[in-house]
């Protein structure tokens, strides 16, 4: 702002997921087992409780899941596992390794196309700008399982 010349602004605003994301008709269940994907997924999530629903949804929905509750254990978790077709990483995680660097390691390993679901309660612009940058998906907390379930369809597809 100057004074006597005015202000300038900018805003920027997310969708909400479900607009993102087409989500599948429950009275298509023909259509819905045949184009339903499955993969392995990793959960990088640091609290215990979230990682256990996240856990149970995505079983439920039959992936197999892979957990770990920091980026070191991830890590680990592709060196000594199961290598991952999708990851669900929370963003702010412990031990000084956020869910964009745990992506990025990831990658690094496993290659640039591997999908990237990053999922904070932090809505800052730099964060948003942050996750664009590193090519994930940024979901915001709370999350409806329906809609994040149909996001890892698509990004499964």
């Amino acid at each position: 702002s100057t004074p006597g010349k005015g202000s300038a602004f900018a805003v920027e605003v997310m969708l909400p997921l479900d607009e993102l994301v087409a989500v599948p008709a429950k009275n298509g269940s023909e259509a819905h087992a045949t184009s339903h994907r499955t993969g392995t997924l990793l959960i990088v999530e640091d609290d215990p409780e979230v990682r256990l629903l996240l856990n149970a949804l995505l079983l439920e929905d039959g992936h197999q899941v892979i957990e770990a509750a920091d980026g070191p254990v991830a890590l680990d978790q592709i060196e000594t596992g199961t290598l991952p077709d999708l990851i669900l990483t929370d963003y702010n995680l412990p031990l000084g390794m956020d869910g964009l660097r745990v992506a990025a390691l990831m990658r690094a390993r496993l290659g640039e196309t591997l999908p990237v679901i990053i999922l904070t309660g932090d809505i800052s612009t730099e964060t948003l700008r942050d996750v664009a940058g590193q090519k994930c998906v940024q979901v915001n907390k709370p999350v409806k399982g329906h809609a994040l379930l149909a996001l890892i369809q698509q990004m499964l597809a």
